[in-house]
């Protein structure tokens, strides 16, 4: 059957050909049951005919793909990224501009431009294309022009072009993402190409500089002294003296291209998820520091102090201290809405099944009216969105505090294991209802008026809906499977829970490692080897997972197990321990009969052991 495309009238589309252009890289990435999809393309910041939605309708239907979830899913991620890249994009450099240059310059004159290091680092099936340049972010000269020269150059073809045209793109957003967050280019204090100020009457204020007096803000941006003016004290980008480099740095420059085996392909994956990791948490830490930076030398001081750089790093509001590890339950609670009731409520968790790491669960709130705007944040269930996307949805949670709230509780692995082989036990069903139930008390204490609450599927349906209701009879509940796909307040919950699962699982600080700064440093050799071989990829903490049970064979120590990561509750551990470990024999002369003596009677005796029997103990309602 042909994709149905939307067909648009021509004054329609003469118009919007009339409009400029902007675009944006966008990366769209998910797993389905059988395959994960990946796909990079540009994006026009003023398109008006084609909607994300629109567009993920007809990408769905060119992979046969269910509209249901995955068009919400495209939609979200690519709204998510226009809305990140929106105000970098449109911010105007002066490209068009006339570059010509005045023939008697001399050295150390103000200079039209804005050179930059872009590092391109594409992967073209099994080929791998890596490659620095130094662009100029006022040169009229498009990415797809450079890339198509390039392809030309290298006997390149087919996807080439595009994928090297789309790593240019995003290496330019991130230049002038980090010109604009550190002042030196956009905002009422930016300076123009000349150097003067934007606006004449506009005063300027004195920016962060080190001891020599050098801007700090500049230097953090990679830009130097490029921006508008010549390098006169050597920082920044070497003036182009010719077309062609220096000898000594045809190493940095020289483009590779190289094929892959499997094994290659394969580890380069991995890197790219990790760098889309650390990626997140700098830009995270870059805002963080500008939002702080007003002029202040000791405010740039106290960012910078690298005993705050973990905080500042993991920017998680669920986390309280990352350098911590984490021994005890706990939740977190985000500002209370202050907008009027009624409020609706969903629940969703993260991590039931891996055996390592703690179990998250989630709610968020909103009022009732609330609603139809929240159909157009982008909320779905997070296991079919990017770690990216999750992130930049969790700070659209924190972004309208009198209508969005949103709550954590973080079950330990030392918890859940000390629950799980307590006796009587306390299974994992059995502390998922307590947090649940612990979560929406704590949202009524806190003076929100629930009246319907949606709560994601655990076992059957009916008898937990019939048990919360007991609990709290003023209010709704609607349990049903696969709520954060249809509920949107659910999908909001089950982000939040997702996002503080993977910070505290990437961050994980080992108890038994962790020295208190009043105990001293402790053996650091024994440590430092200890945690070597801790530092494995976990993968994904299933115990189908194939890094999982790789870590879970070369973490184990036969005397002392494993670290607190692990759960020791879960069949995966046992059964490793009771192979591997070194077995345990506790000596009790009497330790035969002991046992008899509790073991349960039979007949009328039944449910009572013989030392209860003995004794004449009874079991009694209250005293």
């Amino acid at each position: 059957m042909p994709t149905r495309h939307d067909y648009f009238p021509e004054p329609a589309m003469e118009a919007q050909a009339e409009k400029p252009t902007a675009l944006i890289p966008i990366r769209v990435e998910f797993e389905t049951e059988t395959h994960r999809i990946r796909d990079c393309f540009m994006w026009n910041l003023n398109e008006v005919l084609i909607t994300p939605e629109s567009f993920a309708r007809i990408f769905c239907a060119d992979l046969d793909l269910p509209l249901t979830p995955w068009v919400d899913t495209i939609a979200a991620q690519i709204r998510a990224q226009i809305e990140d890249h929106e105000g970098i994009a449109s911010t105007y450099l002066g490209a068009d501009a006339e570059m010509s240059e005045p023939e008697d310059e001399t050295p150390g004159e103000e200079v039209n431009e804005c050179r930059v290091i872009l590092s391109i680092d594409v992967q073209i099936a099994t080929h791998h294309l890596l490659d620095h340049i130094e662009w100029d972010l006022l040169s009229p000269l498009t990415p797809e022009e450079f890339s198509i020269k390039l392809c030309t150059e290298l006997g390149l073809a087919g996807e080439a072009a595009p994928l090297i045209a789309h790593a240019i793109h995003e290496e330019i957003i991130k230049h002038k993402r980090d010109a604009i967050e550190w002042g030196v280019i956009g905002g009422e204090n930016a300076r123009d190409v000349s150097g003067a100020a934007a606006d004449e009457g506009t005063p300027t204020v004195e920016r962060p500089r080190d001891k020599s007096g050098q801007s700090l803000l500049k230097d953090k941006t990679g830009l130097g002294l490029a921006w508008g003016r010549a390098p006169k004290d050597g920082r920044g980008p070497k003036p182009l003296k010719s077309v062609w480099r220096d000898w000594a740095e045809a190493e940095e420059f020289t483009t590779r291209f190289e094929v892959l085996t499997a094994e290659e392909v394969e580890r380069r994956e991995l890197e790219r998820e990790r760098a889309t990791r650390r990626d997140r948490k700098h830009r995270v830490q870059q805002h963080l520091l500008a939002t702080h930076l007003i002029g202040s030398h000791q405010t740039f001081d106290l960012i910078m102090d690298p005993t705050a750089d973990d905080a500042v790093a993991a920017g998680i509001p669920s986390i309280a201290d990352p350098s911590l590890p984490l021994i005890d339950s706990y939740s977190y609670h985000s500002p209370t809405p202050t907008a009027p009731g009624p409020y609706i409520l969903g629940v969703d968790e993260a991590g039931r099944g891996p055996v390592l790491g703690p179990l998250v669960y989630g709610v968020a709130y909103c009022p009732v009216a609330y609603k139809e705007s929240l159909e157009e944040l982008g909320f779905a269930d997070s296991k079919t969105l990017t770690a990216q996307v999750r992130s930049s949805l969790l700070e659209t949670l924190c972004s309208d505090p009198p209508n969005l709230g949103w709550s954590v509780r973080v079950l330990s692995p030392k918890a859940i294991s000390a629950g799980m082989l307590r006796r009587p036990p306390v299974n994992l069903n059995q502390q998922s209802q307590e947090a649940t139930v612990l979560l929406i008390r704590e949202v009524l204490a806190r003076g929100i008026h629930l009246s319907e609450v949606y709560v994601d599927a655990l076992g059957k349906t009916a008898p937990y809906e019939a048990y919360l209701s007991s609990l709290f009879p003023d209010i709704s509940f609607t349990v049903t499977a696969k709520a954060d796909q249809k509920f949107k307040i659910v999908g909001a919950a089950s982000v939040a829970a997702k996002v503080t699962r993977d910070a505290l699982i990437e961050g994980w600080v080992y108890e038994e490692l962790h020295v208190p700064p009043s105990a001293g440093g402790g053996d650091r050799d024994e440590n430092a080897s200890v945690q070597a071989r801790w530092a494995e990829d976990t993968g994904s903490g299933y115990p189908s997972d194939p890094k999982t049970q790789a870590w879970i064979k070369n973490s184990l120590d036969p005397i002392f197990g494993y670290p607190s990561l692990a759960r020791f509750s879960w069949a995966t551990i046992k059964v490793v321990l009771e192979k591997d470990a070194y077995p345990v024999k506790w000596i009790d002369d009497g330790q035969a009969s002991l046992i008899k003596a509790f073991e349960s009677g039979i007949g009328r005796d039944k449910d009572r052991c013989a030392v209860a029997k003995d004794l004449g103990l009874e079991s009694v309602g209250m005293l």
